[in-house]
Formats: structure tokens, C-alpha cells, sequence
């Protein structure tokens, strides 16, 4: 998997005004950087949430989600599996609608090492009430068992680890449903049980020089962006399935974007926080034509 990404706005990281001597407007570039790490911090999210409802699903087909309804269609080839999201999320704390489906094709075992499902979205609508800004999903991504083995056998103290790979081309982002772009992923999860499921996360791929790539494409700005894991991105059951640590860096066209997850509002890395208090993350960015740029900002 190796994409030539296409700079749309040469030089530019969004889309602004600028003169001869840097961006002439300071509050519009510092509203621009936080719109994009707050995209960053959804799009994986998202992810990591609708991939732990296809791992809920994969377990017991029968399962009721909050999330979603399920539904199984066993009289086509290949199978068919799809969850239904209607809208807010367990918890009420995300917006989350639209339908994906999972196919396999019949016969086959996902505990089997390297069984790989199909798992399609169809307008899937992500955003954090009471913020409006919706990012659109549609698309394809293979997801592969690499090792095998079941996450209910991880959790009964089975083998671990368990790896799972997400690997995706060519799906179709749209942020406030009007500004397309297309991104591929390239993520692998893995499951240990300490206590309670984690999931960590890295990128497996490698493009435009830069390693460990887990996400690449468009922003909302028209700009390409690489999305690159320098240290994984850890979910922990006990925390309500919450991103607690790790670090990124956005790379794109006029700069570099380092984002650290799992603290709390001070920039100190925190525990799983109380009920109603989010995480936060602290995002640093330097490029051309601006003041190197930092913020510790709440999950959005």
C-alpha cells in the first residue's frame, strides 16, 4: 500500500489568507490548527469505535449493541453482518449514524489465524454534541486476525497477545458533508488482557519517508496530511474504552503536528478521569510562515 499523496494547495497548510510576512490572520490559523487536531482525534476515534463494535459482533453475532442494532443476513454469499447506528452513542457523549457491514464468506472461522472479514461503511456521520462539525465515512477496509485466537479467550487469561490489522484504500471522507477527501488506513491493534482488555495501537505502514503510518489523505483545508504513530495509542477497557495515551504526528505540506493524548487539563498525564471530566490532549505545531504553536485542548 503505497500512495502518491497529491498536495492540492501547494505550500499551504489551510486555507487562509497570507501575506509577505506569515498568515495575517492569527486567530484564524490558531482556529485552523485546533479544527484539524480535533478531526484527527475523531476520525480515530471513530475507527477504534466502530472496529470495537465489528470485535463485539465477530464474538457473538447475537449480541445487542447500545450502539446499534444488529442484523444478520445468513441466506447470501458472502455473509452478511450489519450494525445500524441511529445516533448518540452509550453514553450519550458522541453522535454516531449510519450503517456498516460485515461479509465473510461462509465456512470460514475469524478465531483462525489470518481470517480477514470485509467490513464496509455506508455514511457514517461522527460528531460530539453539542459541537456541530460531522465528518462523513464511506468506504472499504479488509480486517485480518493475524494471530488468531478469540478476545473472550484473551479475556479468560488465553494466549496473548491477539493482533488485528485494519488495512484500508481509497475511502471517502467528507467533513461537514461537503469537503470530500479520500483516505487509506493502515493500523494494527493489539489485544492484551491486564485486568481488563487494552488495546494498542500502531501504524504499519510506510509513505512519503515517514514510518509508521497509520492514517494518510485529505484535511478539511484541501491539504494532504500523513498521520504518523510515535507511540501507540493505548485504549483501555477500565476507562470506558477511552483513548489514555499515546502520541502522533501530522505531517503535511507547510509543517509537522505533534499530538499527545491521555492527559488532563494541565498537560500532566492522567488517570481515567471522573465521570463528565474529559481527557485532553496536547497538540505542538511548527511549520513555515507561523510561531511555532502550542495548546492542551479536551478530546472533542
Amino acid at each position: 500500500m503505497k500512495f502518491l499523496l497529491v498536495t492540492l494547495c501547494a505550500g499551504l497548510l489551510f486555507a487562509c489568507k497570507k501575506g509577505s510576512g506569515g498568515f495575517n490572520d492569527t486567530t484564524s490559523f490558531t482556529a485552523n490548527v485546533r479544527a484539524q487536531t480535533d478531526d484527527q482525534v475523531r476520525i480515530s476515534n471513530t475507527i477504534d469505535a466502530v472496529f470495537n463494535d465489528v470485535d463485539s459482533v465477530l464474538g457473538n453475532p447475537a449480541i445487542s449493541l447500545c450502539a446499534g442494532g444488529v442484523g444478520i443476513d445468513t441466506t447470501v454469499d458472502p455473509r452478511i453482518i450489519q450494525i445500524a447506528y441511529g445516533g448518540s452513542t452509550c453514553g450519550f457523549t458522541k453522535y454516531l449514524k449510519g450503517v456498516i457491514t460485515i461479509s465473510y464468506v461462509p465456512g470460514t472461522n475469524w478465531n483462525d489465524p489470518l481470517d480477514t472479514v470485509a467490513v464496509n461503511f455506508y455514511n457514517v456521520a461522527i460528531n460530539t454534541p453539542p459541537d456541530t462539525n460531522t465528518i462523513l465515512f464511506n468506504g472499504k477496509c479488509s480486517y485480518t486476525n493475524v494471530t488468531g485466537g478469540s478476545l473472550s479467550g484473551l479475556g479468560a487469561g488465553g494466549p496473548s497477545p491477539v493482533i488485528h490489522t485494519i488495512t484500508g484504500v481509497n475511502l471517502n471522507l467528507a467533513y461537514n458533508s461537503y469537503w470530500p477527501s479520500t483516505w487509506q488506513i493502515a493500523r494494527r491493534r493489539t489485544y492484551t488482557n491486564n485486568g481488563g482488555l487494552t488495546i494498542s495501537t500502531a501504524g504499519m505502514d510506510s509513505v512519503g519517508g515517514f514510518a509508521a503510518i497509520s492514517e494518510w489523505g485529505g484535511n478539511r483545508f484541501g491539504n494532504s496530511m500523513i498521520v504518523g504513530v510515535d507511540s501507540p495509542l493505548v485504549i483501555d477497557q477500565g476507562c470506558g474504552w477511552q483513548l489514555t495515551r499515546g502520541q502522533i504526528r501530522l505531517y503535511n505540506p507547510a509543517g509537522v503536528t505533534s499530538m499527545i493524548y491521555g492527559l488532563d487539563s494541565t498537560g500532566a498525564a492522567s488517570d481515567c478521569p471522573p465521570a463528565g471530566v474529559p481527557y485532553h490532549y496536547k497538540m505542538a505545531w511548527s511549520g513555515t510562515d507561523q510561531n511555532p504553536y502550542t495548546a492542551i485542548l479536551p478530546y472533542p
